[in-house]
């Protein structure tokens, strides 16, 4: 028998359970995207920020850092990738 959704609670408490599911990762990465996209000046350097260290350390940092340190760290990945071609 298939079980049914009985009432707006059972939807609330589905849902819940299905984002408590998310691997936190995958919570880190969405709060950095949407710190990213909230600003102008960490938006040109959304490539270096999103795809930096592959740790949730970095992308905490990329939550909570200043904009002016995420700008200088993003600016000199871009200079050093430069200087490599």
């Amino acid at each position: 028998m298939k079980p049914t959704i009985k009432s707006a609670v059972d939807i609330a408490n589905a849902a819940k359970q299905a984002r408590n599911a998310l691997p936190v990762r995958d919570d880190l990465f969405a709060k950095a995207w949407r710190r990213v996209q909230a600003s102008p000046c960490l938006l040109q350097y959304e490539d270096e920020l999103l795809a930096g260290p592959d740790d949730d350390d970095h992308l905490r940092w990329v939550v909570s850092a200043k904009v002016s340190d995420l700008v200088n760290w993003a600016d000199s990945i871009r200079r050093d990738r430069n200087e490599e071609i």
